[in-house]
């Protein structure tokens, strides 16, 4: 059976008019789930830093090789207060070679008064003794 030619239009119509509810529900359950959802991420991001912490810091070259490292190094204490031969860590700088051999460490040598120090890489130490 085939419709009226009148009963076209209406039939159009009526088809239209859900079609745009259909779209108008589900373009405002769409809007919702957005703003849930970064609502949602907006309450787990974490503030702005003040500051960067770490254990270590390195410097990579472009090929991916350390060359330098900041970074807590060993050093046996003797400081007022502390056991002798006592192991502990002092903040240093290493400095390292494409090779990735020690060129040079500078450090702070807590145990002798809070000296500053250079480790060469052929191992000789230097002090600054203007302290």
């Amino acid at each position: 059976m085939s419709k009226a030619p009148a009963d076209v239009p209406q039939s159009i119509a009526s088809r239209l008019e859900r079609l745009e509810t259909t779209n108008r529900i589900c373009l405002s359950a769409l809007l919702l789930v957005v703003v849930a959802g970064t609502g949602l991420l907006s309450m787990g991001a974490k503030p702005p830093a003040d500051s960067v912490r770490a254990t270590s810091f390195v410097l990579v070259d472009e090929q991916g090789r350390m060359r330098a490292q900041l970074a807590l190094a060993n050093q046996l204490m003797g400081v007022a207060g502390g056991s002798p031969g006592v192991r502990g860590q002092t903040p240093s700088l290493r400095f390292y070679g494409t090779d990735g051999n020690i060129i040079a460490e500078f450090g702070i040598d807590v145990m002798n008064g809070s000296r500053i120090w250079l480790r060469l890489a052929t191992g000789e130490v230097e002090y600054d003794d203007e302290s």
